[in-house]
């Protein structure tokens, strides 16, 4: 008595799997008129509102920096293997001691050191005095294969009474000191080309 039902539920389960999801789509398109965009409203292109924002180097050669709005980075035509050892080799020739690195996640901090006055004058020599600033950086992978891209990060301190207080970071020394790490790695990166 029990499989009575069976037959009629199977060719009810048939009947409904033939109409299938097209199926349905053309018993609602039966139904229903077509969807219109409003005449004021326009379609967006698909593939516009998708591309993906064009990074070009501001600099040809084997080192550039790139910006994007406010945020600077380094591009080194060369994979993170070879440039970890010429960044430490820039914070030694600037004279800067390395208080910490870890090259296997691309991470350097030199040690802190007091800022240095830009043109000379008596008042920046004095400002100067009491601070201190110290850099981080972060070596990866680039977007392009076998290239690197450097972060650098800034921190900054001023003598406040018997301790230290933050500063912001100075986006004009930051950009300086990204620069002349630029010149450095892409003076290497070419010696290293030459035969």
């Amino acid at each position: 008595m029990g499989r009575r039902w069976l037959p009629a539920a199977l060719a009810l389960l048939l009947g409904a799997c033939a109409l299938g999801p097209r199926g349905l789509e053309r018993e609602v398109e039966r139904i229903l008129p077509p969807l219109e965009v409003p005449p004021p409203l326009e379609l967006p292109e698909v593939e516009e509102e998708m591309a993906l924002p064009e990074f070009s180097p501001s600099e040809e050669g084997p080192a550039y920096v790139e910006r994007e709005g406010s945020r600077r980075w380094l591009v080194a035509e060369a994979p993170p293997q070879r440039v970890w050892p010429l960044v430490e080799a820039y914070w030694q020739a600037e004279g800067w001691a390395v208080a910490w690195r870890d090259r296997e996640r691309g991470l350097m901090l030199t040690g802190w050191r007091q800022v240095r006055p830009r043109d000379g004058e008596a008042e920046d020599r004095a400002w100067a005095e009491g601070v201190r600033e110290r850099y981080g950086l972060r070596l990866e992978p680039g977007r392009r294969l076998g290239t690197s891209e450097v972060t650098l990060a800034q921190q900054r301190l001023r003598r406040a009474g018997e301790g230290w207080e933050p500063l912001p970071p100075d986006p004009v020394e930051l950009a300086l000191q990204l620069e002349r790490l630029r010149e450095h790695l892409e003076r290497r990166l070419r010696a290293e080309e030459r035969p």
